[in-house]
């Protein structure tokens, strides 16, 4: 079946690596494929590559080398290497994505910060965009970087505004703001929060934005805010 056609597909190509391919292929069985036998034939779509980039069967090789990185390698740094190389290949921003959730997950926030803003740059209009800048902000704000933080979630709630998190995101935003001493704008953001919940989440944000006025040079509007904070908390207690 579809081994016999790989078979032959495979050793009509002059070189003897090329032989060695074939076998690496077809001894796998796609739907329990094992990581070892993905990784070993690894080298030998490399070796192609770099022999033959211009040959007429290179995009094929690609597909295999990206899948098996994909499937048995992840954690190679080849695997970069190759999305880099090959960046149009749709398994691509998979690979990406994944770089650089590892990288986050692992605590590399700077580098996390650099691989969701390649990312976005790469596929804007991917689903995963509003997280990749959510997770961007996260990563900023974990280095310090208060300013791009906030960067990342105003673009985050002004791109996707239905965004399921961007209630979080809100919340960051405004947090972010308090924290670099603009109070204003950090009570603007608490009150947009406020608006978009209700009981004691909304009671919480309506403290926190007085809180933030109190810090400004809205002494009046601070005094309004507070009094109704308690008002509200008092009817939903």
């Amino acid at each position: 079946g579809g081994d016999d056609r790989l078979v032959d597909f495979f050793a009509s190509w002059p070189r003897p690596v090329l032989g060695l391919i074939s076998r690496a292929i077809t001894s796998l069985d796609y739907h329990n494929a094992l990581p070892g036998p993905l990784r070993d034939a690894i080298p030998l779509y490399w070796e192609f590559l770099e022999a033959s980039p211009n040959d007429a069967r290179a995009r094929e090789v690609e597909h295999l080398l990206l899948s098996s990185y994909w499937a048995g390698a992840r954690s190679d740094p080849g695997m970069e290497r190759a999305a880099s190389r090959y960046p149009k290949h749709p398994i691509v921003s998979h690979i990406k994505w994944d770089l650089a959730a590892r990288a986050y997950r692992a605590r590399e926030h700077s580098v996390a910060s650099e691989r969701f803003a390649q990312y976005l740059a790469d596929f804007p209009a991917s689903p995963k965009a509003p997280e990749a800048l959510f997770f961007r902000g996260e990563a900023l704000s974990k280095l310090g970087d208060r300013a791009g933080a906030i960067a990342s979630y105003r673009a985050l709630l002004r791109r996707f505004p239905t965004y399921k998190g961007a209630g979080e995101a809100r919340l960051k935003l405004a947090a972010s703001l308090y924290d670099e001493g603009q109070f204003e704008a950090s009570a603007e953001a608490y009150g947009r929060l406020a608006e978009t919940n209700k009981g004691k989440a909304s009671a919480d944000a309506l403290w926190s934005r007085a809180l933030a006025l109190g810090k400004s040079q809205s002494q009046a509007a601070a005094a309004v805010a507070f009094e109704r904070t308690r008002v509200l908390t008092e009817i939903s207690g």
